[in-house]
Order: structure tokens, then C-alpha cells, then sequence
């Protein structure tokens, strides 16, 4: 749980907030441990764009995000993701051996 509210109370109130503002909803992934049937759906109903349980692997997790992303490469491993229209989240996307070695350096 949420130390102030719990995802779906969050999850609904980014909605309102878009849309008393007129803007476009934004991508908002459920990430829960949740094993209870039904979870998904209530996690769709309060207004999450898609849902991934735990544990989750980096792989399925980037493939997730991945599909909500506008994704420009730099060079060198360089990557602006955006989502949507807006652009400005700005990562190093590398490998695990590539972490291993900078971090034996």
C-alpha cells in the first residue's frame, strides 16, 4: 500500500484531474502484488491503461512501458522517452553486463 492513499484512490484522482483540466490521459500502469481475482478489473475500472503483477522481470516490465513510450535515440545509449506528447524523461538504457562492468570500474 501507498503511504498516503492506495493506487486506485491515486489512479482516480489523476483522472478527475485530467479531465476537469481538458487534458489527455496519461499512461498509468498498475504494478500490484495483488493476487486476488478481480484486481485487474478494478485496477481497469478506476482508470489504469494496464496492469503487471509481481515480481515483475526487467524484460516484461520494459516491453510494458515500451508500449506507451515515444522513444528517440541519442547515441552511446542515450534515450528520450516521452509519453504521449511530451517529451522529457531522459535515460540510459543499458544492459545488465553493461551495468556489471561500470560498476567493477
Amino acid at each position: 500500500m501507498m503511504p498516503v492513499m492506495d493506487g486506485i484512490t491515486c489512479t482516480q484522482k489523476i483522472r478527475l484531474f485530467e479531465k476537469e483540466r481538458g487534458l489527455d490521459p496519461k499512461p498509468i500502469i498498475a504494478l500490484t502484488a495483488n493476487p486476488m481475482p478481480g484486481h485487474k478489473n478494478e485496477c481497469k475500472a478506476a482508470g489504469c491503461t494496464d496492469y503487471a503483477r509481481k515480481p515483475i522481470d526487467y524484460p516484461s516490465l520494459k516491453a510494458l512501458v515500451s508500449k506507451y513510450c515515444i522513444r528517440v535515440e541519442r547515441g552511446r545509449g542515450d534515450v528520450v522517452v516521452g509519453i504521449g506528447d511530451s517529451i522529457g524523461l531522459e535515460l540510459k538504457l543499458s544492459s545488465s553486463s553493461e551495468r556489471s562492468q561500470e560498476n567493477d570500474s
